[in-house]
């Protein structure tokens, strides 16, 4: 009974020390968070520099991009992406001509004649004007109608020496925004496109 004694006292005694190990071996370990920690993200605008954001994108941005894909457009052989940069029909002068779609390849090269090619893609802030959403002129009303209400039109127009007369030639090119997409939708010069 004695022997049987202590083998029971052994085991106790090694149930004992290993529990101890484990219990000790476990006061060492860091606590782990009882949640995931959310990962780190960049700093808004409002928190780096204590302003708000600006908006998305404002007309005169949307404009601005677009004016530049235009000019690009216009100087390259982009028939197909130029026409998707107007709306038709196009007024071509002040008094309400219009030009069809249809009818732009045979008029294409009076409208972006040499002159356009060569001084469009120079335009810059002195060539461009927002026209103002009050403008009472019956060309300005009428272009303002076919686009998106509340939305900014801009104008872009250049002179120029013409090289036919002592007169100085110009052109003028009217966007306005139309399904959202900034759009060419009005033209005029001091030559007529369509007689």
């Amino acid at each position: 009974m004695v022997i049987a004694f202590q083998k029971l006292m052994k085991k106790l005694i090694y149930v004992l020390a290993c529990c101890s190990l484990l219990a000790c071996g476990n006061n060492n370990r860091e606590k782990q968070p009882q949640q995931t920690a959310v990962p780190p993200m960049e700093d808004s605008a409002i928190q780096t520099t204590g302003a708000n954001p600006p908006p998305v994108s404002t007309d005169e941005q949307q404009f601005r991009t677009f004016f530049g894909s235009f000019q690009h457009a216009v100087t390259g052989t982009h028939d197909t992406l130029l026409q998707s940069m107007i709306r038709f029909p196009l007024p071509v002068d002040n008094a309400g001509t219009e030009l069809k779609r249809a009818e732009f390849r045979s008029r294409e090269a009076q409208i972006f004649n040499g002159d356009v090619i060569r001084l469009l893609p120079t335009a810059g802030d002195a060539n461009i004007t927002e026209i103002d959403g009050n403008n009472a002129t019956a060309y300005y009303k009428k272009l303002r109608a076919g686009t998106d209400p509340g939305t900014a039109m801009y104008e872009v127009h250049m002179e120029y020496p013409d090289q036919n007369s002592s007169k100085q030639g110009f052109f003028t090119f009217v966007f306005g925004k139309v399904g959202g997409q900034y759009k060419l939708i009005g033209y005029h010069r001091n030559m007529p496109v369509k007689a």
